[in-house]
C-alpha cells in the first residue's frame, strides 16, 4: 500500500522500489504505514535519479523489521546516531522554508517505541539502510 501511494513521486523521480521478504507483527496499521511512509519518503529524497530503493522485510530475534535502503547517500556515525532526534537535520542548508521540519524519522522512532521496538541506521556497500523493528508478539492496548 505504501509503495503504491508513492507511485507518482517515484515515477517523477525516475526511481524503482523493490520489496523483498515478509514479516508479521501486532501493530497499529495506520501508525505502521506512517512509519514506512516516512522511511520511504526520505529514501526518495536522497536516491539519485534512476536508482532503486529496496524495502526489506524480515524477522530477527522476535522482532519484525522493515528497512529501507537507498544508494548514494552515506552518512557518518554521528549523523546516524542523531538522525532520529526531533528537528535534527544533517545538512543545515535544508533549513529553508518549505523543506521538511526534521520530524519524519523522530516520528518513526516514536512509533517503534509505542510498539516496544526500536529504530536503526546502518551503512551498506552502496548507501544506507534505515529501519524500524517491532516486537512480533506485543499485542496493543
Amino acid at each position: 500500500e505504501v509503495v503504491e501511494f508513492f507511485d507518482a513521486w517515484l515515477a517523477e523521480a525516475q526511481l524503482r522500489v523493490e520489496v523483498i521478504g515478509s514479516a508479521g507483527a501486532h501493530c497499529t496499521p495506520t501508525l505502521f504505514r506512517r512509519a514506512v511512509s516516512n522511511l520511504l519518503s526520505n529514501a526518495i529524497k536522497y536516491t539519485p535519479k534512476g536508482g532503486t530503493i529496496s524495502i526489506l522485510l524480515d524477522e530477527v530475534d522476535g522482532f519484525a523489521r522493515v528497512s529501507v535502503s537507498n544508494p548514494g547517500l552515506r552518512v557518518n556515525e554521528e549523523v546516524r546516531r542523531r538522525m532520529f532526534d526531533r528537528f535534527f537535520r544533517a545538512d543545515p542548508a535544508r533549513d529553508r522554508v518549505g523543506e521538511s521540519h526534521g520530524l519524519g524519522l523522530a516520528i518513526v522512532r516514536a512509533i517503534a517505541q509505542m510498539h516496544s521496538g526500536h529504530v536503526f541506521a546502518q551503512d551498506t556497500a552502496d548507501g544506507i539502510r534505515i529501519g524500524i523493528s517491532i516486537r512480533r508478539s506485543q499485542p496493543l492496548g
